[in-house]
């Protein structure tokens, strides 16, 4: 009887857990539903502002706290979620916040690694920031022969083996510089990890909407 009584009693804490379980995940489900409804309209708004003019970041800013505040909600009762986390940083994306949107995807992938969504956004957030360096060297090249043409050197140059009359290409400027490198390697590893992760999903729901 003894060993029947720890059993019924083992028996009802499993199925407590279970529902108590199952509840949490609905809740989870049900807060998660409400998180990505506000992610949606609140970078579908930024990004209509947008489209309608550069003068209205105030217009954009205010559609942002009712999503921060819903994913704040939600980190508070899940903090294990990596989701928060990817919400925040495509709408940080939007408002042009290149560096929140960055760390917030940085922390998305920290909780989960395979986060496809997350892998995706910060691959577009370090291609900016690629972008803007190569054009930061671009510009740092195209000065530096400016100068050179000012003081003879440049002219000197032309009759040297090479010439560096003209503006070298891409890959080679990132080459030369461990900025640009260290950005392009980032992204090519998220993208090659995207690509893996959506190859083991079988072309299933990508997490990237």
């Amino acid at each position: 009887k003894a060993l029947s009584g720890a059993l019924a009693v083992a028996a009802s804490g499993i199925v407590l857990a279970a529902l108590l379980a199952l509840r949490a995940r609905a809740l989870e489900a049900e807060m998660l539903g409400a998180l990505r409804d506000s992610a949606r309209s609140s970078v579908d708004a930024v990004l209509m502002v947008r489209r309608v003019g550069g003068k209205l970041r105030p217009a954009r800013e205010r559609f942002f706290p009712p999503l921060e505040s819903a994913a704040r909600r939600a980190l508070e009762r899940a903090p294990q979620l990596a989701e928060p986390h990817y919400h925040l940083g495509r709408a940080q994306r939007a408002l042009l916040r290149f560096d929140d949107a960055l760390e917030e995807h940085s922390r998305a992938l920290a909780k989960d690694p395979d986060h496809a969504g997350a892998l995706y956004e910060r691959a577009v957030v370090q291609a900016h920031r690629y972008d803007r360096r190569l054009a930061a060297l671009r510009d740092d090249w195209l000065r530096r022969i400016g100068k050179a043409r000012v003081s003879g050197e440049w002219f000197a140059s032309l009759a040297g083996p090479k010439n560096s009359s003209s503006l070298p290409p891409d890959d080679e400027l990132a080459e030369a510089d461990p900025e640009a490198r260290a950005l392009r390697d980032a992204v090519r590893a998220d993208l090659a990890r995207l690509e893996a992760v959506l190859a083991r999903a079988g072309g299933g729901d990508d997490g990237l909407g």
